[in-house]
């Protein structure tokens, strides 16, 4: 597993976000090594600290790689966010979910459960109602407490 900042995160901003993002990478490796023992995502899975405007974290099945803002949304933790997306590594490491190019369409739709999905969700609330999205909100909270319970000592 490869976990560090990105380029623009240690250098861009006049290292304005150096610091914060070392912090964060040396946290992440501590956290994912508790995530491994909770979840089966991929060995090689590389996890980016980054600036993201749109999101707070992404998972890219075809590289096998996180990214996660360190601008993230203060409402949602970070130990959760990293969390959200490593049960997106776990279900395409374990084809709990599977991509399939719809040719007619030209787009990426997916297989969840033996059932197509499309993924052209333009909305929100359609985002969010997907079977994948919803079983990564729903463990995330709860997995970002189990690690953070076992972290508490060193990082507070």
């Amino acid at each position: 597993m490869i976990i560090q900042g990105s380029k623009s995160a240690l250098q861009g901003y006049d290292g304005k976000y150096r610091q914060r993002t070392e912090r964060l990478v040396e946290f992440t490796k501590d956290a994912c090594k508790l995530y491994r023992e909770l979840l089966n995502f991929p060995d090689d899975v590389t996890i980016v600290i980054k600036p993201m405007k749109k999101f707070a974290g992404l998972y890219y099945e075809d590289k096998k790689k996180v990214d996660i803002s360190f601008k993230f949304n203060p409402n949602i933790p970070f130990l959760e966010i990293l969390a959200h997306e490593l049960v997106h590594a776990e279900q395409h490491h374990t084809s709990k979910i599977h991509p399939v190019w719809l040719e007619k369409k030209h787009a990426w739709a997916y297989y969840w459960d033996g059932k197509l999905w499309d993924n052209d969700i333009t909305d929100y609330q359609r985002y969010i109602n997907q079977p994948w999205e919803i079983e990564a909100f729903t463990r995330q909270s709860e997995l970002a407490l189990t690690v953070w319970e076992i972290l508490e000592a060193k990082y507070s």
